[in-house]
């Protein structure tokens, strides 16, 4: 069992949550190359935000749903379901604070043992 999920899955599962792609379809390749350079796109600013830790090719299961409607929210102007910018800019900050929680260190409340020099 896999923990991670390859990007033409991705590219499918955008597809799909858009309502482009029944479930027994497939993607054309025409469309998996779009949608995965704007997950590349995405990924490259994500990793300069410090909120992509995983390789660009395999997406974590854990994230897999966030990341996913990112790219959705990206793409679904080109595929007919036009958005308002404010409304594209709040859903990103939205999903990126969702995404953000898979990231951020949380303290254990252990105390720690510190030697000064």
């Amino acid at each position: 069992m896999s923990l991670t999920r390859t990007t033409t899955e991705l590219a499918t599962e955008v597809l799909r949550s858009l309502a482009i792609l029944a479930a027994d379809e497939t993607i054309a390749s025409a469309d998996e190359t779009y949608i995965t350079g704007v997950y590349n796109d995405l990924w490259d600013d994500l990793e300069g935000d410090n909120l992509a830790y995983w390789d660009k090719t395999a997406v974590p299961k854990v994230v897999f749903l966030v990341v996913r409607d990112l790219v959705a929210l990206h793409v679904m102007s080109a595929y007919g379901q036009p958005i308002a910018v404010e409304d594209k800019e709040a859903r990103d900050r939205l999903l990126r604070v969702r995404l953000r929680k898979h990231t951020a260190t949380q303290a254990t409340g252990h105390d720690q043992d510190v030697q000064y020099f």
